[in-house]
């Protein structure tokens, strides 16, 4: 009789033990899954962010492309939107292909857009909007960079970072050229 308690006390410790290791396990998973979905979030609203400021640099290249005179400045600008379109579709596709939906309209209103392009605006204050446009997204694909968990958007982000960075320099140096 004596024997039969200890089976049964062993087996009720045993089975004890594996319901608490299992409620452990489910606890973990539980965290593992609230920080997986706080990090896809996150990644989404970088997404957002980087592609709004993105399209806000387009917005304001084509002001300069269709107002500015001298040639070599409107160059710039043109290269730059170049850039920041490439960029764009690309961030476009990868967003996509984690199913985060991005911005698609400039934030910039028409009636601010037209007064950019109709009004005596100093060049050099449109540029120097582009250069901190620009500076803002290298610190968001930045971040997005640092926090990913997908090796693809870490790579593609590196590289995006280094064209953008060019980019600040070019618009940089066209505004000391000017001043």
């Amino acid at each position: 009789m004596k024997r039969n308690t200890i089976k049964t006390t062993v087996s009720f410790l045993i089975i004890l033990i594996i319901i608490s290791c299992k409620e452990t396990i489910t606890a973990e998973q539980k965290l593992i899954n609230i920080e997986k979905v706080q990090n896809d979030k996150l990644e989404a609203d970088l997404f957002v962010e980087a592609t709004q400021h993105n399209l806000n640099t387009i917005a304001l290249c084509d002001a300069i492309a269709e107002t500015e005179k001298n040639q070599e400045v409107k160059d710039i600008a043109i290269n730059i939107k170049v850039s920041q379109q490439k960029i764009l579709n690309k961030l476009q596709n990868l967003a996509e292909e984690n199913m985060i939906s991005v911005a698609s309209k400039p934030t910039y209103q028409l009636n601010v857009l037209k007064y950019l392009k109709n009004e005596e605006v100093v060049t050099t204050d449109i540029l120097g909007t582009i250069k901190n446009k620009l500076e803002t997204q290298i610190e968001v694909l930045d971040t997005l960079r640092r926090n990913t968990d997908d090796d693809q958007i870490e790579f593609a982000t590196q590289g995006y970072i280094e064209i953008i960075k060019v980019n600040k320099e070019l618009a940089q140096h066209t505004l000391e050229s000017l001043k």
